[in-house]
């Protein structure tokens, strides 16, 4: 559900955190901040973080690619989504490798900004509680892989990702 995650937007442009905004609040995100630079967004990061960063690329002072590898080390559990008035493929190789789940170009398409967020929202990784975790004893389920440590069925994948312990099969 959207309605229960933070977005901050982070752009230099104010007409552009205004469109984003209503954009957002018309799909449904209600909890939505922005600010006008990568130091703005480090304070409201530290004040509350965000579950879905964002972020413009050009802005003067730190550029959005700084502020990511910053969100990335502070707040791993963040997901960032690039936008920028530039389709660079080095620009976008490199936000995809400091840890942007997603890139979008400016004018923004709609559909396509949407579906940035929604896969940025499926890519959100679980905040640790402040409770103390319990973890069950030994799985009863039964592992989707087989004794050479490999999925022994294509539909199993998911499930063996979940584990943590996937390889591919040998050839």
């Amino acid at each position: 559900m959207t309605q229960d995650k933070k977005i901050l937007i982070v752009d230099d442009e104010e007409q552009i955190r205004r469109l984003l905004s209503r954009w957002l609040t018309r799909w449904g995100y209600g909890n939505i901040r922005d600010v006008g630079s990568a130091l703005e967004a480090m304070d409201a990061m530290n004040a509350d973080p965000a579950d879905i960063l964002l972020c413009d690329v050009n802005m003067p002072e730190h550029d959005g690619l700084w502020l990511v590898e910053q969100v990335e080390a502070c707040w791993p559990e963040t997901a960032v989504v690039m936008s920028t008035g530039q389709d660079d493929p080095t620009t976008i190789r490199a936000s995809r490798l400091k840890g942007a789940v997603a890139y979008v170009t400016k004018p923004f398409d709609a559909i396509l900004l949407q579906q940035a967020l929604e896969r940025a929202a499926g890519q959100l990784k679980v905040r640790p509680s402040a409770e103390p975790q319990t973890h069950p004893g030994p799985s009863t389920k039964a592992s989707p892989l087989g004794p050479d440590g490999a999925i022994q069925n294509p539909l199993d994948v998911r499930e063996a990702l979940r584990q943590g312990d996937a390889k591919l099969p040998k050839k």
